[in-house]
């Protein structure tokens, strides 16, 4: 299960917008993680990691692109985070991880229509689209922009100038996103800003 606390802050007028990162990630052993201590974790090369701490917040080893700067890394990286765990889990022992990222990973889509172009690699994602898991996240945005997220919305406040809201998924599922946009405020028109970012992700 992960849980996520993201922030979305706009950088200018154009909506370029900066992406921050604070998950916690639950996890069972699987039987081949009895031989490694690494586990290995798709990210989008567009994101820094600043650290990955165990269930106790003892700091653990990673590599993401070693040695290459961000340019190089949107040139020739990969897509792909390694975290060091203190030793080789047993099968089917749980184990939690924090992440802590940032990075710019969010696209214009025209129309005051913002989308999430790392659509599988956003946060940490352990595995790959055949791995169902269970997603809790929170999510802080500019308050005069809607925002629309997988599984089902708990709870939506404003905190100043920005909105904060709580998304749980129902189910497990492959993947999390959300669509980010200058959306109408009646239903009918929520409704269609809904399903074109649907169609979009």
């Amino acid at each position: 299960m992960a849980f996520s606390r993201h922030s979305l802050f706009p950088r200018d007028d154009h909506f370029l917008q900066q992406l921050t990162g604070s998950q916690r990630q639950r996890e069972f052993a699987r039987s081949h993680w009895n031989r490694t201590h690494a586990s290995l974790f798709q990210l989008s090369r567009a994101l820094t990691v600043d650290s990955v701490t165990g269930e106790h917040g003892d700091s653990l080893d990673f590599f993401q692109n070693e040695g290459m700067s961000l340019p190089e890394r949107s040139a020739r990286g990969n897509d792909y985070l390694y975290a060091v765990l203190p030793h080789a889990p047993g099968q089917g022992q749980e184990f939690t991880l924090h992440f802590h990222y940032r990075g710019s990973i969010i696209q214009d889509a025209g129309n005051g229509v913002l989308f999430v172009g790392a659509r599988e690699s956003w946060y940490p994602h352990l595995g790959d689209c055949s791995e169902f898991s269970s997603y809790d996240f929170l999510l802080r945005w500019p308050r005069k922009l809607r925002l629309i997220a997988t599984g089902s919305k708990l709870e939506e406040h404003e905190e100043g100038e920005f909105r904060v809201g709580h998304w749980k998924a129902e189910k497990p599922i492959s993947v999390a996103g959300f669509n980010l946009g200058e959306y109408a405020s009646t239903f009918g028109g929520f409704r269609r800003s809904f399903h074109r970012c649907l169609r979009q992700s």
